[in-house]
């Protein structure tokens, strides 16, 4: 496809949708491709299968509400789309991601049509350059020659993390948000020999995040951040329910490590309460949600 910038300001106000399409790549998010009459096309990643994120496009596009449909419509009024969507369907669901990717694939094509990095149509570039992490992956967490392998690999890399991700899950061998009984003695036991090795393996310059998933509750979590309190992580991520409630004030005021949630919360209201409690530290939102 040819760069559109030159002819950003024919476009405007006469460029049409013409298709939203869902494609499944082998590996990754699904991906919301918004097409139009001049060619140019927007991308935006999303969760869930192919052909569910297609039948909830179907659901967006059919006969329900149809004058709320895309096809046809001005893909640079994206706030008039995004309102009109969302309003039309109050049990959102997991069509809330779907709508989130159709909103980031017209700003990409909104990005194409004005020339412009999407960044700048937002209020431009806050930072130069963010800290990223590496994500341990499954294998025998209570192996110390495990942890001295992923250590060497992860030095090895050249992109130079500095932060590094443990799933709790692997720990206790069983599959992500898999129903796990609640954290006895054994387990807890377990959480703690897992993430000493992961330090001693690691050292002291390399920040390790303890990522629960959701999946733990109310006793579950303080356990959890008792065990993995003495290699001091950077964050104790999502340890409770998505949704804010009173056992994350609860769990607040019982340990001091710094506490990470956000991934699953939808939309700027889903965070607000956790900022107004001071509940958590820190947010990171998914922008797919």
């Amino acid at each position: 496809m040819t760069d559109p910038s030159p002819h950003a300001e024919s476009l405007r106000g006469q460029i049409r949708i013409t298709a939203i399409k869902a494609l499944q790549p082998q590996q990754g998010a699904t991906l919301i491709k918004v097409e139009t009459d001049a060619g140019v096309y927007g991308i935006g990643p999303c969760h869930g299968s192919g052909p569910s994120v297609r039948a909830a496009i179907e659901g967006l596009e059919g006969p329900r509400l149809p004058h709320l449909g895309l096809i046809g419509k001005d893909p640079l009024a994206i706030d008039v789309h995004f309102h009109n969507l969302f309003y039309a369907y109050p049990q959102r669901g997991r069509v809330m991601g779907v709508l989130s990717a159709i909103d980031i694939a017209l700003w990409d094509l909104a990005g194409k049509v004005l020339g412009q990095p999407v960044c700048r149509l937002l209020g431009g570039p806050f930072r130069d350059e963010i800290r990223l992490y590496s994500h341990c992956p499954g294998g025998d967490h209570l192996s110390q020659d495990e942890w001295k392998q992923r250590a060497d690999q992860l030095q090895a890399d050249p992109y130079g993390f500095s932060a590094y991700k443990v799933d709790i899950h692997h720990v206790l061998r069983a599959h992500m948000q898999e129903y796990v009984p609640s954290i006895g003695p054994r387990e807890a036991r377990d959480i703690a020999k897992a993430y000493e090795l992961a330090r001693e393996a690691l050292g002291d310059d390399i920040d390790i995040i303890v990522h629960c998933h959701n999946e733990l509750d109310l006793p579950s979590a303080i356990k959890t951040a008792k065990a993995v309190e003495p290699i001091q992580p950077l964050y104790l991520e999502d340890p409770l329910a998505p949704e804010f409630g009173d056992a994350w004030m609860a769990l607040r005021r019982t340990t001091r490590i710094p506490l990470l949630t956000g991934e699953n919360l939808a939309l700027a209201e889903g965070a607000l309460p956790f900022l107004q409690s001071q509940a958590v530290d820190s947010l990171q939102p998914d922008l797919i949600n």
